[in-house]
Formats: structure tokens, C-alpha cells, sequence
């Protein structure tokens, strides 16, 4: 409809109702969940009357045509918004969100990630991530977003890890182990090189600050998008010099400094295989490396630990929590 209709909301009258709840479900998911196969959509609508709707209180939104959309309540977390197709940007969803809002001030909910639209409504009313799961409820490949009311407090958490430091010290072993135990989205830094960057240190020249344009270019927006859309992410980049962190840093952004002593670097290069970086890179690097700064947001550890001790500890220190 794309303009305000008039919305009055009112409890649902059961089972009578269900039928057109279930139609109003299948009209929105297929206007808004692309991801989801038809049969994926199939089968979980036949769960509805029997496993979703029954476990939730329902609030309906009428308008003048008739019902239009609901919410499903449980606990304190708003399990469900959905809202017929045909009354799209109708303030119907708006309207919802708002009731749920004014019956449990400290709502939480999740949505799929794929869902951008839903993501973008829910971020544009004041929720923010705080968390992310890989699977859905149901143990589907589809993750979600754990979102809660208010914006994030002075010295929260932070939004992305960018784990850094010379060739062979585990960053992206260490940001992998991050990203799984935080249950964070991850990204091998060096996957955003340009070809002429790999090509170039395959053939073992270092890069120049002029190679490295590019490549800060396309790691500043990858962090950009997740700040702004309050997205978790760990994200792995050898940010050696100073200039290059400021290239990345801002509000939500915390850097973590891999640095173990030089005989551990020399050894995992000497095991690491099908890496395109050359090892003989390895001193020009450490030429480069300016540790963090003081007014840096981050911290250091020496690396030598292994994975496991080393994520868990990194994890204490920024005060963020295991998902499990």
C-alpha cells in the first residue's frame, strides 16, 4: 500500500482465526524470505497450527479491509511479526513492533540474516544486534540475529575483532576460533586482495603502500557495513602500520595484536602449506610492524598459547561472551 491505513489492535480469537494467520504468514514470507525453497516454506507452514501459534500470544492488527497482520509474544522475546503482502509499508508492522514494545520494554527477538528488509525494519526502530547464531531454532542452515532494545553503552563490546599482525602468527586460526566460539560472522582478510596483490607477494615482493590501497579500500567497507548494520564480525588483515589501522578503526572496532616471538612465526611458516604469501616476506613485515599504540583500542597477546586458551582469553579481555 506504501501509506499509514488505520490499525487497531486486539487479541486473537483462537483457532477460529488461525486459518487467515497462516495465510497472512505465507503471503509475507514469500514477499520477504527469498533463502527459504518452497518446500522449506511448505513444511513449516504445516507446523503453525500445531507447534508455533498454540505457544504464543497472538495480538492482531485490523484495519478497515480486515486483518492484516499479527505478532506472536512469549517470555518477554517477540517471537513473530508478520504482515500480509498487500498491506506493506502500511504502518501495520510499525504498529505491532510498537504494542510489543509497550507490553515488554526489554523485548528481544531474532530474525534470519538473510532477511535484510526485516533487519533493516527492526535496526530502524531502535533494536540492535548482540548477537548471532549460525543455525535456526530448528537446526536449519539459515542463521540468526539475536537483537535486543537501545544502543550500545560507552565501552561495550565491540562489533568487529580485526585480528592482526605479521605473515604465519595465526591470525586466521585464531579469528576463525573467535568467530566459531563468539558465534560470530568471519572473513579471511586476505580474500579481499586484488589479484596483482597476490600475484606479487606469490613471487615474493612485498607489497607497497600504493598495493595496499585497494585492499584497505574494500577492508574499511566490509567493516563499515558490519558497524552499520550492528553485524558481529572477526575479520583477519596484518594491519603492520599505523596509518593502516586508522584506515579501519572507528567506533565498535577493536584490534587484536597476534605478535608471538620469532621461532614460533619461523616454525608454523616452515609447516604452512598452499599459502599464496611467500615466507621469505616474513622480515620485511616485522620491518614494517608499529605495535599498538596507547590510544589504540585493542590489545596484544604474544601468540605462543595454543588456539583454544589463546580465543578464550582474547574473549575475557574484551568482555564478550561464549555462545554455546
Amino acid at each position: 500500500m506504501g501509506t499509514n491505513t488505520q490499525v487497531r489492535l486486539r487479541r486473537c480469537n483462537g483457532e477460529a482465526e488461525w486459518l487467515r494467520l497462516v495465510e497472512i504468514w505465507r503471503s509475507a514470507v514469500e514477499a520477504t524470505h527469498d533463502f527459504l525453497s518452497a518446500a522449506d516454506i511448505d513444511a513449516i507452514e504445516r507446523q503453525l497450527p500445531q507447534t508455533y501459534l498454540p505457544n504464543v500470544e497472538i495480538t492482531v492488527a485490523e484495519t478497515p479491509q480486515g486483518i492484516a497482520g499479527f505478532s506472536g509474544l512469549a517470555a518477554g522475546k517477540l517471537e513473530m511479526i508478520f504482515v500480509d503482502a498487500n498491506f506493506r509499508g502500511a504502518g501495520v508492522g510499525s504498529a505491532l513492533l510498537r504494542h510489543a514494545v509497550a507490553v515488554h520494554p526489554n523485548l528481544s527477538l531474532d530474525v534470519n540474516e538473510q532477511n535484510l528488509e526485516a533487519l533493516g525494519f527492526y535496526l530502524h526502530h531502535g533494536f540492535r544486534v548482540v548477537g548471532r547464531s549460525t543455525t535456526d531454532e530448528a537446526g536449519r542452515p539459515f542463521p540468526l540475529l539475536h537483537l535486543a532494545l537501545g544502543r550500545p553503552e560507552v565501552g561495550e563490546m565491540p562489533v568487529v575483532i580485526v585480528v592482526m599482525g605479521a605473515t604465519g602468527t595465526g591470525k586466521s586460526t585464531l579469528a576463525a576460533a573467535l568467530a566459531t566460539s563468539l558465534a560470530w560472522e568471519f572473513q579471511e582478510g586476505d580474500d579481499l586482495h586484488p589479484a596483482s596483490n597476490i600475484a606479487k607477494m606469490a613471487a615474493g615482493e612485498a607489497l607497497s603502500d600504493d598495493d595496499r590501497e585497494p585492499w584497505l579500500d574494500r577492508i574499511s567497507a566490509w567493516i563499515e557495513t558490519r558497524l552499520q548494520t550492528q553485524l558481529p564480525a572477526v575479520i583477519t588483515c596484518s594491519a603492520l602500520k599505523r596509518q593502516y589501522r586508522d584506515r579501519l578503526a572507528a567506533a565498535g572496532v577493536a584490534f587484536v595484536h597476534l605478535n608471538p616471538d620469532r621461532e614460533t612465526i619461523a616454525n608454523r611458516l616452515a609447516q604452512r602449506t598452499g599459502h599464496f604469501m611467500d615466507a621469505s616476506l616474513l622480515e620485511s613485515q616485522l620491518e614494517l610492524l608499529e605495535p599498538l599504540a596507547s590510544d589504540e583500542v585493542g590489545l596484544v597477546v604474544d601468540g605462543n598459547e595454543q588456539t583454544g586458551p589463546l580465543a578464550a582469553s582474547v574473549i575475557g579481555r574484551l568482555g564478550l561472551t561464549v555462545k554455546r
